[in-house]
């Protein structure tokens, strides 16, 4: 019960981290540095996340345990979501289809329904459909 508390807790900070960097005055560059730690500090280490397949990613999950694991795909999710926004197209596009796949993997598996989600596998779909056109 301790263990599942304190994951809560962690899990709340990170949305509050992620929430101030989205929120803060500060430059484009000084915002992916900020991700970057977050990245690094919630989930793993940044270069990883950008450079590895998909199925190595998913692999990747396997470190945590099983309760965990959910959580942290979404935080990582997140991330690539966010994150997006401050990249170039190329980087953009893959950071999106990587959160769209994570969005969507979440939303089979989870026991909980969240609309947040659902707004953010919409957003995913309009930008990437738009890129099709």
């Amino acid at each position: 019960m301790i263990r599942q508390d304190y994951f809560v807790r962690v899990i709340r900070e990170f949305f509050e981290a992620l929430q101030l960097v989205i929120n803060s005055k500060e430059s484009i560059r000084q915002k992916k540095d900020r991700i970057a730690k977050l990245y690094d500090s919630y989930i793993g280490d940044s270069i990883f996340y950008h450079t590895a397949s998909l199925e190595d990613v998913m692999d990747s999950f396997t470190q945590w345990r099983e309760e965990e694991r959910l959580p942290k795909m979404e935080m990582l999710a997140r991330l690539y979501f966010v994150e997006a926004d401050f990249s170039t197209a190329l980087d953009k596009q893959m950071m999106q289809e990587r959160a769209m796949m994570l969005f969507r993997f979440i939303d089979r598996h989870s026991t909980t329904f969240s609309m947040e989600r659902q707004r953010q596998i919409e957003k995913l779909e309009k930008a990437l459909k738009k890129k099709e056109d």
